[in-house]
């Protein structure tokens, strides 16, 4: 009896454990956590060519219709959840590297190795620095096959195979005024894909709409 108890302890002990080392993909300043705030929010990706010489860093790569879509959508994407005044960076928008610092910005057990604004910076664009800076790094959109419903048997993986295509991105809300990160994360989704080859504006539109609302759920930002 006395090992059977000992043994649930140390299965009880050993998922608490599990539970608690589990990586968390975002960090909120608990001061915003707390009351969100409605202010003005520049949309930023940043782009490999304001970085000339750095080939270490891994930054976001769009192309023809994937790109066309994140930047016409990004912006009523967040307009429709938020009271918040959103304006998006043109893509041909250029900004100098220097402007940026590297940072490693932790959540949990886990860190995100990305650039944020120096100090120093000036994102003046519309008239006016705004409040909040919504930095994008590491995005991208790619399309892969998953085998759905799987099971093992013989080594052999069993399932219906299709192809979604997926959505990931990091972010960092950067507050102007206290010249600080004040949330940060990971935020990704995915959709399956119909029967044709051809990945869809819909489509693209669809996965970043399901990463978008799953960002702003940890947003500090109403």
């Amino acid at each position: 009896m006395f090992k059977r108890e000992l043994f649930l302890c140390l299965v009880l002990l050993i998922s608490t454990l599990l539970g608690c080392s589990s990586s968390k993909e975002y960090y909120i300043d608990p001061s915003y956590e707390k009351q969100k705030v409605d202010t003005s929010v520049l949309v930023l990706p940043l782009q490999r060519d304001w970085f000339q010489g750095n080939y270490t860093h891994t930054f976001g790569t769009l192309s023809g219709s994937a790109k066309t879509t994140f930047y016409n959508s990004m912006r009523p994407l967040l307009s429709r959840n938020l009271n918040s005044d959103i304006q998006m960076v043109d893509p041909n928008t250029s900004f100098n590297g220097e402007m940026f610092q590297s940072s490693m910005l932790k959540f949990g057990s886990d860190s995100l190795n990305v650039f944020v604004p120096d100090q120093q910076s000036n994102f003046n664009i519309s008239g006016s620095q705004p409040e909040i800076i919504l930095l994008l790094d590491k995005y991208f959109f790619r399309k892969k096959r998953k085998v759905f419903g799987s099971s093992s048997y013989a080594g052999h993986e069993e399932g219906t195979t299709k192809t979604v295509l997926q959505f990931e991105t990091k972010y960092i809300y950067w507050d102007t005024k206290q010249q600080k990160p004040i949330a940060w994360g990971n935020t990704d989704s995915s959709v399956t894909l119909g029967k044709s080859p051809e990945v869809k504006d819909s489509d693209y539109e669809l996965v970043l709409s399901k990463a978008v609302d799953k960002m702003l759920k940890r947003s500090p930002i109403l």
